[in-house]
């Protein structure tokens, strides 16, 4: 299973329509309906019913959707805190470096205690 899977079965999910989803995900509907029934096929049961041009979600699509909501949130958040924990790391080695008071010996301890809190 991919998230690129579930971020497909999400936006379909949220826009109610395969061509909807590919629009925001900037892919084709072909991309889409293929991602979506790789994962069907994974999974072996339908996520979505299908009649017509009317596009419903099955009742074991609804759960798998609250479950892949929550996975993707917890990606979307350890990707934002991890960046952030580079951003301070950097902050942190820029300061040492930007003490030119410091013997070196200082410096390199001052980065090496607070790199990694």
């Amino acid at each position: 299973m991919l998230i690129r899977q579930l971020e497909c079965f999400c936006a379909v999910c949220e826009t109610g329509s395969f061509t909807k989803a590919a629009g925001l995900l900037y892919v084709t509907q072909s991309a889409v309906s293929q991602q979506i029934s790789s994962l069907e096929k994974e999974l072996r049961v339908n996520l979505f019913k299908r009649e017509g041009r009317v596009l419903s979600i099955t009742e074991a699509g609804s759960l798998f959707y609250q479950k892949c909501r929550m996975i993707l949130n917890d990606i979307d958040d350890a990707v934002i805190e991890t960046r952030k924990c580079n951003e301070n790391t950097a902050r942190e080695y820029a300061a040492a470096v930007q003490c030119p008071a410091m013997p070196i010996g200082a410096v390199q301890t001052t980065y090496r205690s607070h790199a990694f809190m």
